[in-house]
């Protein structure tokens, strides 16, 4: 479904990967939100892969595992604040979709 909506140059990612350049995995294509922030960040490494010095390895490192711990984090709270007035379906949506951002993202257990 999420796949469906994305912009074919987006969806190519997924689908034919080029060597040497990093794409998300095809777990998050039915999570947009979660597809455009990865494809956002992809970019950004795979420009930084060009120039990168290894000094700043572990600040770049640790800035996107905050960023992503946030926003799985944000999401989260979200879904609490809202999980009384969701569906079965909504709330078996979030579960899938918290197991793509621990299996897929790195992020730890929330």
């Amino acid at each position: 479904q999420g796949a469906q909506m994305m912009p074919e140059t987006v969806k190519a990612r997924y689908e034919a990967p080029v060597a040497g350049v990093m794409g998300p995995p095809a777990a998050i294509l039915d999570y947009l939100p979660l597809a455009v922030l990865c494809n956002k960040l992809m970019d950004v490494f795979n420009e930084l892969r060009e120039c990168a010095i290894i000094s700043i390895r572990m600040r770049v490192t640790s800035r996107v595992s905050t960023l992503l711990s946030f926003c799985a984090d944000r999401t989260a709270s979200v879904f609490s604040d809202q999980e009384e007035t969701c569906s079965k379906e909504e709330r078996s949506r979030f579960v899938k979709l918290m197991k793509v951002i621990t299996q897929h993202l790195g992020i730890a257990e929330l």
